[in-house]
Formats: C-alpha cells, structure tokens, sequence
C-alpha cells in the first residue's frame, strides 16, 4: 500500500530452474516478523488476506508480446498453506487455454488438506533467522500439452511475476506489497 516507487524495506530473493518434472521455484523473504493468519490452514484458505505470502503467476505464451488471459497464481504461507487458482485476465491478448482441463472455469484449484494439489504441485516453507523461504513446485502436466516439454526441451516462452505481501511492522500493522 505504498504509493510511488519505494524501494521494500525487507528484500526479497528468487531463483528458479525447470526439471522434465515442472518448474521449481525458491524464494527467500528476508522478514523481521512471520507470520500466518491462523484461520487460515485449508488450500484454498486465501493466505494472501492477512498473513504474509509469496506469490508466482505464470503462463506460457506462443509470442513474445503475447500478454496472456488465462495464468496461474500460487500463493504460498510461510505456515505452509497453499492457495493456487487459474485466473482470468481479460486485458490479456491471447485466448488460448493453458489448463490442462479448459478455461471455461476460473479460481481456486481444486484440493485437499493444506497444499494437495493436481500432479503433486507442492510447496515447502522454512522459517530462517533472518525471515522465510518457499520451495515451490509447478508440475508441468497442469498445462494443456502443447505447453509441455517436448523430446527434453522446455517450452521457451514463459510470462511469470513474482509478488509478496509483508506486515513489516507486525501482524497488526499495515501490509506492504
């Protein structure tokens, strides 16, 4: 809720590479105060709504100037929970579908427990002495097979953003994206 281009006060990092598996994303949030909602420990509890959450949205595009409409977010809580959606853009300028079912549906996947996802997509969080990280696994069989590896190669075209929610003064303090 900052207004202008304000450097974050708490630096977050991130690294990712991709297996014949699916994507694997880590990413370290330096963090002076973790925490979880507690309410909120289903996957499709909303851990972007009053807990601090590290968030990937991701699509594969056909062209580089493609903006895509259809992506996936997933959010992560450094309590472990796990919220993932297929979501709608309508400013994107493709109409292709990337789910591995179809795109007349939007929102949360479906699940079970805190993060049992389709095709195993996981994440692992760890508190640290200077803030949290996530372990975060995108199994390639989510998207519709024009998008998977094919003979060993990744498909080359990806649109991802990475975002975070942090109460840097404390759960009962105002967020900051």
């Amino acid at each position: 809720n900052v207004k202008g281009s304000v450097a974050a006060r708490q630096a977050t990092s991130g690294w990712i590479c991709s297996s014949a598996d699916g994507l694997h994303i880590s990413t370290h949030a330096l963090d002076k105060h973790v925490f979880s909602d507690s309410n909120h420990t289903k996957c499709e509890s909303p851990v972007f709504v009053n807990s601090d959450a590290l968030e990937v949205f991701v699509s594969p595009v056909r062209d580089w100037f493609d903006v895509p409409t259809w992506y996936y977010e997933i959010d992560a809580a450094p309590s472990g929970t796990m919220w993932a959606g297929l979501s709608n853009n309508s400013k994107g300028n493709t109409t292709y579908c990337i789910d591995e079912h179809d795109c007349s549906r939007s929102g949360p996947l479906p699940c079970e427990g805190r993060m049992s996802f389709a095709h195993n997509m996981t994440t692992r969080t760890k508190t640290t002495a200077d803030g949290w990280s996530s372990d975060l696994f995108i199994p390639w069989a989510i998207f519709t097979t024009e998008f998977r590896p094919t003979n060993g190669r990744v498909h080359p075209l990806w649109r991802l953003n990475f975002y975070r929610y942090d109460y840097p003064d404390g759960k009962d303090k105002p967020f900051e994206l």
